[in-house]
């Protein structure tokens, strides 16, 4: 597992997973929330340098009920305040928070949330913890192309690199969706290039400690050429 420094996660299944206990939308979020924390948690203890989540979609911002999108928004900062369990769990690990993804459209008390997280993570360097809130990959390729034209910067694949949101972070080496869907979604498009892909029938509140050792295992055991022989 020595290779496997950066793992991402498309959390999918919340919402059907309150549906078949016959609870509300919202009650999927929470339980979802629950199993971020845990997991994410285990990735830093196995010794996993980077760990990105895939919290809100643009297309979740621009499609889901306001009071979706306003539930979600409450969980984050719940999650990221001083006395969360999850922040002070983080924060004693030595682990920054980094947010990736169009942070404009929210309002000043999440912004507020993310500085004070940045600033109060800036100096950890035992990982990264990265929440993708408002995330696009189309957007960030279009975003990232427009600085390098507007700083009349020749595009390469160093100098795009230096304007996409994932700038300082290693592409994932592996990325987990769950829930049953055989897609990106729109997550990481770019940096997914030779990223190792699985796909879990798991809804995401039941993925387990169990699964992601099974999946690392799974992981540890492909051969990753990157185009060579």
């Amino acid at each position: 597992m020595s290779n496997l420094c950066h793992i991402a996660f498309i959390m999918d299944g919340n919402g059907r997973w309150a549906q078949r206990k016959g609870k509300k939308r919202s009650d999927g979020h929470r339980a979802g929330a629950d199993t971020m924390q845990d997991i994410v948690n285990i990735c830093f203890d196995k010794g996993i340098k980077h760990v990105t989540v895939y919290a809100l979609s643009t297309e979740n911002f621009i499609q889901r009920p306001k009071d979706e999108i306003d539930e979600l928004l409450v969980l984050v900062r719940q999650h990221l305040k001083h006395s969360s369990k999850h922040f002070n769990r983080l924060l004693n690990k030595g682990i920054k928070v980094e947010f990736l993804g169009d942070l404009t459209v929210f309002d000043n008390e999440i912004l507020d949330t993310i500085k004070k997280v940045r600033q109060d993570t800036l100096d950890c360097s035992n990982g990264q913890f990265n929440i993708a809130l408002n995330y696009g990959s189309r957007d960030e390729i279009i975003n990232a192309v427009n600085l390098c034209v507007d700083s009349n910067t020749k595009v390469t694949q160093e100098s795009f690199n230096r304007y996409l949101y994932t700038k300082n972070i290693p592409d994932p080496d592996l990325i987990i969706r769950t829930g049953g869907d055989i897609r990106l979604s729109n997550f990481l498009l770019y940096q997914a290039a030779y990223s190792e892909l699985y796909f879990s029938n798991t809804l995401w509140p039941d993925f387990s400690k169990k699964e992601l050792d099974d999946i690392i295992s799974n992981y540890s055991s492909r051969k990753r050429n990157f185009g060579s022989v």
